[in-house]
């Protein structure tokens, strides 16, 4: 598969947030996950550094995040990151090619690997929606 661009990134948060029918800030991955049907739940890191993962047994899905890291932004963030890798085409086959059922992330566009940048993209354009931003900026904006 071809790397992808960026913005084909942001198309494919930006169709999951019309699916989920998202049209307010705070995003609520967590929400998204339940209504595909994945599990969420948080984990005690075994791995430095491991702020996800993304778990498939048969045709079903979990994410576990972190519970090492305090931030409620970056386990919504790390959530997101794990939903990119489930949305976004490709990344599923890709993740368990090897008959593993278990993919461990490092979320926060700290890898280079393109899979783990592509999620990491995937959750900053599911968490700050373009079109639902500037909506909430133009009612901030005076004039």
């Amino acid at each position: 598969m071809a790397i992808r661009e960026f913005w084909q990134v942001g198309v494919r948060a930006g169709e999951v947030i019309e699916q989920h029918k998202i049209t307010a800030l705070l995003v609520d991955p967590f929400s998204v996950a339940k209504n595909e049907n994945i599990l969420c739940l948080e984990f005690e890191a075994i791995a430095p550094g491991m702020s996800g993962c993304l778990m498939k047994v048969g045709d079903k899905f979990g994410i576990f995040y972190s519970d090492r890291f305090s931030s409620d932004g970056f386990r919504r963030f790390t959530v997101a990151h794990e939903l990119g890798h489930y949305f976004l085409p490709g990344h599923i086959e890709y993740l368990f090619s090897q008959g593993n059922e278990r993919h461990e992330s490092e979320s926060g566009f700290i890898s280079d690997d393109r899979y783990e940048r592509e999620a990491d993209s995937f959750a900053a354009a599911l968490l700050m929606p373009e079109e639902v931003f500037r909506s909430v900026a133009a009612l901030l904006t005076p004039g």
